[in-house]
């Protein structure tokens, strides 16, 4: 299995106690194939993180 593409899509979701939680939605193509993951990301509480970097 060969990897062709990466995609980051960062959404902000609002939770019950009204604080804004950071999540990464990640797609992964390989040819015919397509694979979805979600990555909460409230460890990272100043900023959403530079998506470049974290793609490598």
């Amino acid at each position: 299995m060969k990897i062709t593409s990466i995609t980051l899509a960062p959404i902000q979701t609002h939770r019950r106690t009204g604080a804004i939680g950071f999540h990464l939605i990640v797609q992964l193509d390989a040819g015919e194939r397509a694979w979805l993951g979600d990555s909460d990301l409230d460890w990272c509480r100043i900023s959403m993180p530079d998506l470049e970097a974290v793609r490598v």
